[in-house]
């Protein structure tokens, strides 16, 4: 286990059920890591969010919590669940205002251990 997956383990994911998933391919692993923090997935979700369209938010952090289960990356998935469920079927935008908010302080925390 290298620094990266220690790095990883202390912030809370499962790496060890996270790498069988990707048959201990660690660099596509990370490469996923860093097009989950880098991509475009978190300007989207706020951009839906600000623009109070309740079913694409919905689409992009359903996509964003399966993308952060799969790569048992743990306080991220729980943060975007608390982004999901409250939209799940919902006519009105909630106020995600904190959840939003977790989210950006969950990634930056990813992309101080990514680098």
């Amino acid at each position: 286990m290298d620094i990266f997956e220690q790095k990883l383990m202390l912030y809370g994911a499962d790496v060890k059920r996270a790498l069988a998933r990707f048959g201990g391919d660690r660099d596509i692993y990370r490469e996923c890591i860093r097009l989950l923090i880098g991509g475009d997935s978190f300007q989207n979700l706020k951009s839906a969010v600000s623009e109070e369209n309740v079913n694409e938010a919905f689409n992009v952090a359903h996509a964003m919590k399966g993308a952060a289960g799969n790569l048992g990356l743990e306080p991220m998935l729980e943060a975007i669940g608390e982004v999901v469920e409250p939209l799940r079927g919902g006519e009105k935008m909630p106020d995600l205002s904190r959840a939003i908010a977790e989210i950006e302080r969950q990634r930056k925390q990813l992309e101080g251990i990514i680098g």
